[in-house]
């Protein structure tokens, strides 16, 4: 279906969007049509910067092959780009829906900024297209009042397409596009009150120290060393976790540069029947406490005390090569 111009569907009435509906039905009826057209720059402008060869790789939008791009970093990207949608999604129409969409949308410091921001038009688009094919299909059933939701519905996110496109599109001063990411490390707390990373790291060999840090080093700077969604067991969707050769790092993101850091622990084998059930049960423990969590993130004290936090964790990972430094120190002079 190729849209020619942003229409506002709350002057239109009923018959006139099914009439449009059937017209654009028949120019195109699957989404790679679509997306054909998008990148042909066919939407009236609202996908014009989106080149043929940027288009990031998704799985329901559109495929492509990139020799270049990691497995973990289009992961990473993927993930970007469902968590900014998301919460652009749950947004109603509003007088400063432009503000809200301006506050939810990453920095154009970050270095996916485009291709983030590609993603989540491709997204909207997407909706509204399937939208179409809802009503086309059942024009001869749906109600009067199902049909305003969809055109209430496509409306809305036409509407927010474009505001993406004025937020993109405006210029910054004094902006630095490579500045580095760095993410804030939020720590969840156990049923007793204390810092669960804090607890568990003194129940963890000090060999896997330096392994550890180099895993929150990963999530601090935007990197996600081996990088793993839990996608196939419902108590962990959602959750995510970097490892190394036998350390583990669990973790959710809870806000824009922001990330619960849910539990640290050492998989011995990949047959460890205790691990899963202990993993879902941090977990369950963390679900008690995210929206509490996610509600503090603008309160400064709050980050202050998880950066005081972070800071007491690296000082005792960091005690592991001073201790092998004082060992290596001892021997040379014998």
């Amino acid at each position: 279906m190729r849209i020619n111009k942003i229409t506002d569907f709350s002057t239109m009435s009923i018959e006139d969007i099914i009439t449009e509906i059937e017209q654009n039905q028949r120019k195109a009826s699957t989404m790679k049509a679509e997306i054909e057209k998008i990148k042909l720059g066919d939407i009236n402008n609202i996908a014009s910067d989106i080149k043929k060869d940027e288009l990031p790789t998704s799985p329901t939008i559109v495929t492509a092959d990139y020799p270049s791009i990691t497995e973990e970093s289009t992961s990473i990207l993927e993930e970007d780009i469902d968590f900014y949608y998301q919460n652009l999604k749950k947004l109603i129409n509003s007088p400063d829906l432009y503000e809200k969409i301006k506050d939810i949308l990453p920095s154009k410091t970050d270095y996916t900024y485009n291709e983030v921001i590609r993603g989540i038009k491709l997204r909207f688009l997407k909706d509204i297209n399937e939208n179409y094919q809802i009503i086309n299909y059942f024009k001869e059933d749906i109600s009067a009042a199902d049909l305003e939701e969809f055109k209430t519905q496509i409306t809305l996110d036409n509407e927010k397409i474009k505001l993406i496109n004025l937020i993109q599109n405006k210029k910054e001063p004094s902006v630095t596009v490579n500045e580095k990411t760095v993410n804030e490390l939020i720590f969840t707390t156990t049923s007793g009150g204390n810092i669960r990373a804090l607890e568990e790291i003194n129940y963890i060999s000090q060999e896997f120290y330096s392994s550890l840090k180099i895993l929150l080093d990963s999530i601090i700077d935007g990197t996600f060393k081996n990088l793993k969604h839990f996608n196939n067991h419902n108590d962990l969707v959602g959750v995510s976790q970097v490892k190394d050769y036998q350390t583990r790092v669990v973790f959710k993101r809870i806000g824009k540069n922001a990330y619960a850091i849910i539990t640290m622990f050492i998989k011995k084998s990949d047959n460890d029947k205790g691990y899963k059930l202990n993993l879902i049960n941090r977990i369950n423990e963390f679900r008690n406490q995210e929206d509490r969590l996610k509600q503090s993130l603008d309160n400064e004290e709050f980050i202050a005390e998880n950066r005081h936090y972070k800071e007491e964790l690296y000082n005792i990972l960091l005690q592991s090569s001073k201790n092998k430094t004082l060992i290596k120190v001892g021997e040379d002079n014998e």
